[in-house]
């Protein structure tokens, strides 16, 4: 089993990954954090509700999933060290499921605001992680869009091993927009 120092440092080095911050700013940023423990399978943001949190996962594995002709479609993963959930109050339009018992750091948006208001260093590394966010969305689009499910599954394989680890098939064929028939079909013929 894994201390939770050792949790702890982890999330850190993964928050500072995309802009190093240093020990007081990072401090002051996770003391607007609270941290609540929830297990496998759990849905942490229903699609419809609204909120105001900002979650992350200081431990854990998730996915962004919506329903599209009665059918989940699932939108993104995410791990250790990376926001699941940002909302502004308006009626969320994704659902966030747990696929591993995790640690979530839940904060107020208008607390993280205020913090982001006063200190610059967090407000940089704010807009960094959304930069980040919005990259990896654009290569999303710019390299999965028009690749056909072999290649969609050998480039996840690439870029993303974590998660050929930690999400079913299932799941990764709805992020590859395939059928889980022709994913098992990929597998077998690799």
């Amino acid at each position: 089993m894994i201390s939770q120092s050792k949790i702890m440092e982890h999330f850190k080095d993964k928050i500072r990954c995309i802009y190093h911050i240093s020990d007081k700013a990072m401090e002051l940023l996770l003391s607007v954090f609270h941290e609540k423990k929830e297990k496998k399978g759990s849905i942490i943001v229903r699609e419809g509700d609204s909120t105001n949190q900002i979650i992350f996962l200081k431990k854990g594995f998730s996915r962004a999933f919506t329903y599209r002709d009665g059918k989940e479609i699932t939108l993104w993963f995410a791990s250790s060290g990376s926001p699941t959930g940002a909302y502004d109050g308006r009626r969320s339009a994704i659902n966030v499921e747990l696929l591993e018992d995790s640690i979530l750091l839940i904060a107020s948006r208008r607390e993280l605001e205020a913090l982001l208001e006063k200190d610059l260093e967090l407000a940089n590394w704010a807009r960094k992680v959304a930069e980040h966010y919005l990259e990896l969305n654009i290569h999303y689009i710019a390299h999965y869009n028009g690749l056909e499910g072999k290649e969609k599954y050998e480039l996840l394989i690439k870029e993303y091993p974590e998660i050929l680890q930690k999400a079913s098939i299932k799941h990764i064929a709805s992020f590859l927009k395939i059928t889980p028939q022709s994913l098992s079909r990929i597998r077998g013929h690799r």
